[in-house]
């Protein structure tokens, strides 16, 4: 039946709705205007040309479906000018507009920049490559036909298509992430193997004396008990203290 492809469905669903014409969205989108038959033979071949000549009496009675699809494609496009400009626009507002858009920060479930950038790094092969069954080798551009030099297939296990790194996402107990510091007195502390000497540096309140130190314990700040510190000492264990691990929670919790 005529009008029933989709290519009709197209362009009579468009004129339903009143969507402007092709010459209005290339004006949105700050493209060279056609004023005439001669100017659209720059963007679409001569044949599509004569046919829109023979149906229509001036350019801006195209329908934008009709005539976007029939533009030549941009430099390493898949489209032409009008509908990349339309498509980036709308995946813009729909990205900006959305709360719950993976880069959009300030909430409470937004990703860390760490987290981000791990995001960032993984490719579509490297999804294919995890969760197909029994892939091997893949191309680099996987929506895209194998190329020698152009798009080679690796090996899944190649550096070319990194994995995540899931350590971004861990969560750490309580005493593993504490603020490092106690009232307006901000101590640090580095151990000099069995020499029992502390380096200091306080803060404004300098003859304020602070009831908790600083360690560094599995590279994370840790408020630990000045009694606990004394006792590792006097018990001639100092290396017990520089050894600590997030494990250690009876010396950690005392």
């Amino acid at each position: 039946q005529y009008g029933k492809d989709l290519a009709s469905i197209n362009v009579g669903r468009a004129r339903e709705h009143g969507v402007p014409g092709y010459a209005r969205y290339r004006r949105l989108c700050g493209l060279p205007a056609m004023d005439s038959w001669s100017e659209m033979s720059h963007h679409m071949s001569n044949y599509t040309v004569n046919k829109y000549f023979d149906m229509f009496s001036h350019p801006d009675d195209l329908d934008l479906w009709s005539a976007g699809i029939a533009e030549k494609n941009s430099p390493g496009s898949m489209i032409g000018p009008t509908f990349k400009c339309l498509i980036a626009m709308t995946f813009r507002d729909l990205k900006v507009g959305d709360r719950f858009w993976y880069e959009n920060g300030g909430w409470p479930s937004s990703f860390t920049k760490d987290q981000l950038a791990e995001i960032r790094k993984i490719k579509l092969s490297r999804i294919v490559c995890d969760s197909g069954d029994n892939i091997e080798t893949i191309q680099v551009n996987v929506m895209q036909i194998p190329d020698y030099i152009n798009n080679p297939r690796v090996p899944c296990s190649n550096q070319v298509l990194p994995s995540i790194n899931f350590w971004k996402w861990k969560e750490f107990r309580e005493y593993e992430t504490v603020p490092s510091f106690n009232k307006e007195t901000f101590v640090e502390e580095s151990y000099n193997n069995y020499n029992s000497e502390y380096e200091e540096e306080k803060g404004p309140n300098k003859n304020e004396d602070a009831d908790y130190h600083v360690i560094t314990v599995d590279n994370k700040p840790v408020l630990i008990k000045d009694s606990i510190i004394e006792s590792l000492i006097n018990n001639n264990d100092p290396n017990r203290l520089t050894s600590l691990s997030v494990e250690d929670d009876e010396i950690l919790h005392s």
